[in-house]
C-alpha cells in the first residue's frame, strides 16, 4: 500500500508528534510512506541536535529508517509565542498544500495529523476531493474548540474562521481516529459526524524502549542529573502551556515547603512552552525555587531517564480544560514503573484509565492543597509507590503498546483502500 502522510511537524522534534514519527515508522515495514512535512524548528530539538538547514533549497528529500521524508521550507517560528504559531500553521498549511498536490496520485490513502489538525485537516480534505482518494485525520485534541471554550483564544476572526473549518471537517472527512471512546462520542456531537466515520485507537508507549529501572539505577541516575540520590523527585516533562494550568504545581511546592516543612521534595519541570518564563517567575514570587527545578526540553534518551528516576510523575490539564483528552505521556510514565499523579477535571479519560489499572492517584482539578496531599502520601508509603508503579508497567506491556495500535491502523487502512 502507498500511504502519503501529511503532518507539519514531525522527527526529529520533540513533542506529541512522537506517536506519528513512530506509527509511520511502523506502517514503513509493509507499505510504502511518504511523509510530506515541514522543517524543525529549532526550539523543539533536542539539545545539541545539529540539523543541517539548507540556505536555498526549498525543499530536500530525506531518508529516515524506513521512511521517506519531504520537508518544505517555509516559515517556522523561534519560540511558542502564539502570533508566531499561527503564522507558522497558516503558511506550512499552504506549503503542504502545494507541496503534496503531484504526489496524492501516486498513493492510495491521504494520513493527515499534526498542530491544530482541523487546519491542517484541510489540505488532505482538498487534496482528496481533486484526486479521489480516501483521508484519515489523526485528532489528538479537539482544536481550536477546546482552546476557545477555556479563554485561550478569543479573537473573534479566529473563533468564525474555526466554525468555518468544523463544518468543511465534517462533510469531507472520510475518517478520524481518535484516542477515546469519549472523545468519539464529543466529535459526533460537536461535529456531527457519524460513528461510521470515526475509529477509537488509543494511545501506546515504546514498552522495549522504555522500561523500569532498580532502585540502585534510580539513585545513580538522580546523581547523575540532579547531584542528589536522596531526593523524592516529582517531575513533570512536557509543553508548558496555558492548557497544562501548571501553576498548580508551583502552588503544591509552596504549601509543601511551608506547611510540611518538607526538604526531601524537588519539583522537576522539564520543557518549554508559552508558560514556562511566567511560572519560573511564579516560583521566585512564592519563594520555591529551591525545591522547584527548570530543565529545558530533553533528547529522547534523557527524558526517559527523567521518568524513571522520578518517584512520582505528574500529568495536568486546566480545570476549565472540557475535553477529556489522554496524554500520550502518562502511558509513558505508565510503562517506565512510575505512579501517575493526576491533577485535571475528572471526566478526562486518563482518570479513568488511572482509576481503572490503579497506576496512580487522582489530586482534583486545579487544587494545590489536593495535590500535595497526594504527593505526601505518596512519600511515606514505599508500598503504594511499589503496587501503583507494578500495575502501570502490566497494563502498558499488556495493552498500551505499539503493535496493538499498528495492528488497528493498518485495519482502518486497508479497509478504507478496499
Amino acid at each position: 500500500m502507498n500511504i502519503i502522510f501529511i503532518v507539519n511537524h514531525f522527527y526529529p522534534e520533540l513533542g506529541a508528534i512522537r506517536t506519528e514519527f513512530e506509527i509511520a515508522n511502523k506502517l514503513s515495514e509493509s507499505s510504502n510512506v511518504l511523509v510530506v512535512t515541514t522543517f524543525p524548528r529549532k526550539y523543539r530539538l533536542p539539545e545539541n541536535t545539529m540539523y543541517d538547514y539548507p540556505k536555498i533549497k526549498p525543499a530536500v528529500i530525506e531518508h529516515i529508517y524506513n521512511l521517506k521524508v519531504l520537508r518544505i521550507n517555509s516559515f517556522k517560528s523561534h519560540t511558542d509565542n502564539i502570533r508566531q504559531r499561527f503564522i507558522e500553521l497558516l503558511t506550512s498549511t499552504i506549503f503542504l498544500l502545494l507541496a503534496s498536490f503531484f504526489l496524492v496520485p501516486f498513493n492510495k490513502v491521504i494520513l493527515i495529523a499534526g498542530d491544530i489538525e482541523l487546519v491542517v485537516s484541510q489540505v488532505g480534505i482538498i487534496l482528496g476531493k481533486i484526486w479521489r482518494k480516501p483521508v484519515v485525520v489523526i485528532l489528538h485534541d479537539i482544536h481550536p474548540d477546546t482552546l476557545i471554550k477555556s479563554g485561550v483564544i478569543k479573537n473573534r476572526v479566529i473563533i468564525v474562521l474555526s466554525e468555518l473549518l468544523i463544518r468543511m471537517f465534517s462533510k469531507h472527512v472520510d475518517v478520524v481516529v481518535v484516542h477515546s471512546h469519549t472523545n468519539a462520542f464529543i466529535l459526533s456531537k460537536r461535529y456531527n459526524i457519524s460513528a461510521k466515520r470515526i475509529r477509537v485507537i488509543e494511545l501506546w508507549a515504546n514498552t522495549d524502549e522504555i522500561k523500569p529501572v532498580s532502585i540502585r539505577e534510580k539513585r545513580d541516575l538522580k546523581l547523575k542529573h540532579i547531584r542528589d540520590g536522596d531526593k523524592f523527585i516529582v517531575s513533570f516533562a512536557g509543553v508548558m502551556n496555558p492548557p497544562q494550568g501548571l501553576d498548580v504545581v508551583i502552588y503544591a511546592a509552596h504549601i509543601i515547603k511551608h506547611h510540611y516543612n518538607s526538604d526531601k521534595i524537588l519539583f522537576l519541570l522539564v520543557g518549554d512552552g508559552m508558560d514556562r518564563q511566567r511560572l519560573q517567575q511564579l516560583a521566585e514570587e512564592l519563594n520555591v525555587r529551591d525545591i522547584v527545578e527548570f530543565l529545558p526540553l530533553q533528547p529522547r534518551d534523557k527524558y526517559i531517564e527523567i521518568l524513571q528516576l522520578s518517584d512520582a510523575c505528574l500529568v495536568t490539564l486546566r480545570k476549565d480544560y472540557l475535553q477529556p483528552v489522554v496524554p500520550s505521556k502518562l502511558l509513558e510514565i505508565m510503562a517506565a514503573g512510575c505512579p501517575a499523579v493526576l491533577s485535571m477535571p475528572a471526566h478526562s479519560d486518563a482518570v479513568s484509565i488511572v482509576k481503572k489499572y490503579k497506576c496512580g492517584l487522582y489530586a482534583g482539578s486545579g487544587d494545590p492543597w489536593r495535590l500535595a496531599k497526594v504527593i505526601m502520601k505518596l512519600y511515606y508509603d514505599d508500598e503504594l509507590r511499589a503496587e501503583l508503579s507494578h500495575n502501570g508497567r502490566r497494563a502498558a506491556v499488556s495493552y498500551y503498546n505499539l503493535d496493538r495500535a499498528l495492528k488497528e491502523y493498518k485495519g482502518v487502512l486497508q479497509e478504507l483502500v478496499k
